[in-house]
């Protein structure tokens, strides 16, 4: 019979719990999961299996005395009773390497530790990546979790890790009823970190595993379903009708879309068929919140435009608007000769921005030149707009000549309309305007 048990107040298979010092006077050790990898997640009943556990450790909490700078001296693995057997064991630690920690049965049914040589350590070191190695043998069927819990004691006993993360499935298969070979099924997802709300494809893989395989039976429905607890959805599945891959392999996909964050569990069933053994695959998925949209960036270009006439003064200041509005200056000039105006670009937002100036460069009877720090910008202004680079509060000052033609009858009048757009903020925008008549 298929059996799913789990850790009395706490954690199952795969995880490793962090651990947070809250004690004013004692240290608590410390893990905290930063990513969890573990090797295989399906298993048979009844057959000796090695795993691979690697998980990244994190200093104690300093913030209330020394003591709690105390890190782990002993680790505990609890498979939620879910295996009985455990040889083979060792552990180790990268960058930092420490040695003579053993590993041994216990302290309660369904667990290992490991421990330190002493109550001097070495303690496994902080910020270092721990691997630990087990053969464990799982009596029955069933899905397990598997957790692991820091003591700051070689007893296994003191301030045990007070916050522990999820846990990681591993399914363990029956074992195949004689004349069937034996399969496995795994199921893994695109990210193993789906966004909430994201959908996530997930790929379902059913294979033969005896040493001369056969064709799976690909009517055979295989079965996706949420475990543990798992909220979201599954949608898009093609597993009611498997793809046959390779001689003894079929494939299938479905679509997991997480509801909340945390970890989450999905089960993949193959009920076996005329010539193979059921087997089971889980995925452990640690889902996340969705990147809040980033706020649209500050942008605030302010031109300024001045004649060239006796008493000119500066206009626009602070006003932003695209049309012109009560920005424009109005010179004469005579045919053949220029008038002059200077604009001044401003970033008065609170951050830097790259403002881009356009313009035109030929009206009929009229030629525009710009200019700045003396160097002719016409072509860039009048083509792709020329760019300041501008920290908050800085300007810059362009030079615009306007030429009537010799053939300029009198009273024709052209207005030239300069544009400033924020990079930032391309919605944001000013615009001065510098008319010339004939006369």
């Amino acid at each position: 019979m298929r059996r799913s048990k789990f850790l009395r107040g706490g954690i199952v298979v795969g995880l490793i719990g962090a651990m947070v010092g809250l004690s004013a006077v004692a240290a608590f050790a410390d893990i905290k999961l930063q990513t969890l990898s573990m090797s295989p997640t399906s298993t048979t009943a009844g057959v000796a299996t090695p795993f691979t556990l690697s998980f990244l450790s994190h200093d104690g909490d300093k913030t209330t005395n020394p003591q709690s700078d105390q890190k782990p001296l002993c680790l505990v693995f609890d498979t939620s009773g879910g295996f009985g057997t455990f040889t083979n064991m060792s552990l180790s630690t990268s960058p930092t390497a420490v040695s003579g920690w053993t590993g041994s049965v216990g302290p309660g049914a369904g667990q290992f530790k490991f421990v330190a040589p002493s109550s001097s350590g070495p303690a496994i070191p902080g910020g270092s990546t721990v691997t630990v190695n087990v053969t464990a043998t799982a009596p029955a069927s069933g899905t397990f979790l598997w957790s692991v819990v820091g003591y700051d004691d070689t007893g296994c006993t003191s301030h045990p890790s007070t916050k522990l993360n999820a846990p990681t499935a591993v399914t363990v298969n029956p074992a195949p009823p004689p004349g069937k070979h034996p399969t496995q099924t795994t199921i893994v997802c695109d990210t193993g970190a789906p966004i909430v709300g994201t959908p996530d494809p997930c790929h379902v893989t059913v294979t033969d595993t005896d040493a001369s395989p056969t064709a799976l039976d690909t009517s055979v429905p295989v079965t996706v379903s949420l475990i543990a607890g798992t909220d979201g959805s599954l949608s898009g599945s093609t597993c009611a009708t498997p793809t046959a891959g390779a001689t003894g392999t079929e494939t299938c996909n479905v679509t997991y879309t997480a509801a909340s964050t945390g970890n989450k569990y999905l089960s993949a069933n193959f009920p076996g068929d005329a010539t193979h053994a059921e087997s089971n695959g889980t995925a452990t998925l640690g889902a996340i919140p969705p990147t809040p949209p980033a706020p649209p960036r500050a942008g605030r270009p302010d031109l300024l435009i001045k004649g060239n006439t006796r008493g000119a003064h500066w206009i626009g200041e602070g006003i932003f608007d695209g049309s012109g509005t009560r920005q424009r200056v109005h010179q004469f000039v005579r045919p053949g000769r220029t008038t002059t105006a200077w604009i001044t670009v401003e970033n008065d937002a609170k951050t830097r921005d790259i403002i881009v100036v356009g313009g035109r460069s030929h009206q009929a009877g009229f030629s525009a030149t710009y200019t700045f720090s003396g160097r002719n910008i016409s072509r860039q202004v009048a083509h792709h707009g020329y760019a300041f680079e501008l920290a908050p509060g800085a300007q810059r000052v362009i030079k615009l000549k306007v030429h009537a033609f010799r053939t300029a009858a009198r009273g024709k009048e052209r207005t030239w309309q300069v544009i400033g757009r924020s990079t930032n903020n391309p919605l944001k925008r000013d615009t001065v305007k510098f008319t010339t008549t004939v006369r």
